[in-house]
């Protein structure tokens, strides 16, 4: 009416809106893994690393660096070097949350999305009713299952 044209769902809100959308992934990758059909090759998370430091220093860039790296690899590939990162560098007192957050709500990359959720694990969630509704509501959706379960 006004020409102004509307920002598309995000997948958190297509998914909110129908847990059982189609959104191009389903959760295969993680089930085989936990089947031991498929083996987690951990990747050099060092661009990654570098995005997360940028959000923390308030780069208006550092999401775009995150979601180009989730965009060529996966979140179970990142953990083991992203979580020998944090733990090496003392990065622990870092609040993950509103990453977490920010990633989970408004990223149109799927893995970003699992990664964000795999975030929380670094937060207690009892009394952050936003986060856990965000993670209860994607954890109905087959891709994302595997990551609010843990």
């Amino acid at each position: 009416m006004f020409g102004f044209n509307k920002k598309p769902k995000t997948l958190y809100e297509k998914i909110t809106a129908d847990p059982a959308t189609d959104i191009g992934e389903d959760g295969s990758f993680e089930l085989a893994v936990l089947r031991g059909e498929e083996k987690v090759e951990p990747v050099n998370t060092d661009p990654l690393d570098a995005g997360i430091m940028e959000y923390f220093g308030r780069e208006a860039f550092s999401i775009q660096h995150i979601e180009n790296f989730f965009e060529k690899h996966k979140a179970l590939e990142a953990i083991p070097h992203f979580e020998n990162w944090l733990y090496a560098f003392d990065q622990m007192d870092r609040p993950f949350l509103g990453l977490s957050i920010l990633l989970m709500r408004d990223s149109q990359v799927i893995e970003a999305i699992k990664f964000g959720i795999y975030l929380t694990q670094f937060t207690d969630l009892s009394h952050k009713t936003q986060a856990r509704v965000i993670v209860e509501n994607l954890g109905r959706h087959p891709a994302f299952s595997y990551y609010a379960l843990t």
